[in-house]
């Protein structure tokens, strides 16, 4: 194997102006993405102007409707109250009542129950007042 052995550059031919390759498959899309662009255009049609107008007063009772109850959804200012804090106010005005109750009338060993019994009712109240 001789080192020495030089080889001849490849002979390339390039085409040297800026211009796509004539190609009639590509001048066929060209030329029906054309037609699509013009007819969609002329498809659409001028848009309508929509007039304004004064809304009668149906539509603004229905206006305001239901911007109200979109405001309440959204934000409500006054958020109500769930019903489960209403439980836990109920159960625990009950179970403090109870509790009381059972402290007033009993002997010792029962003073002890409506003392727990009346813990349980305060920790219920308050959960039904100050809970979220």
């Amino acid at each position: 194997m001789n080192t020495m052995t030089t080889t001849s550059p490849p002979e390339v031919y390039v085409r040297n102006d800026n211009k796509p390759a004539p190609s009639k498959l590509l001048r066929q899309r060209m030329d029906r993405v054309e037609t699509l662009l013009v007819s969609t255009h002329e498809a659409s049609g001028p848009l309508e102007s929509s007039a304004t107008r004064k809304i009668n007063t149906v539509e603004r009772l229905m206006f305001k409707k239901m911007n109200q109850s979109n405001s309440q959804q959204l934000a409500p200012s006054k958020p109500k109250k769930a019903m489960g804090d209403r439980i836990k106010l109920f159960g625990g005005i009950l179970l403090l009542v109870i509790g009381v109750v059972i402290m007033i009338a009993g002997p010792n060993p029962i003073l002890f129950l409506g003392i727990i019994l009346a813990l349980a009712g305060v920790v219920g109240v308050i959960a039904g007042l100050f809970g979220e």
